[in-house]
């Protein structure tokens, strides 16, 4: 994912232990069809990589 991230420009998507129940219940719900919380997971975390850039 992050590979694809930085391919296109993006910086890698960061996920910290805090939040590791939370993407695994994101990773879950895309797994059943459900890829919104998946995606604004790592929106949320592209994000903060760009705050941390500038």
């Amino acid at each position: 994912m992050n590979f694809i991230l930085m391919k296109h420009g993006y910086p890698p998507a960061i996920i910290r232990k805090k939040e590791r129940i939370d993407n695994l219940k994101a990773l879950i719900d895309a797994d059943n069809g459900n890829g919104i919380p998946f995606l604004a997971l790592i929106t949320k975390d592209v994000e903060n990589s760009l705050k941390t850039m500038i």
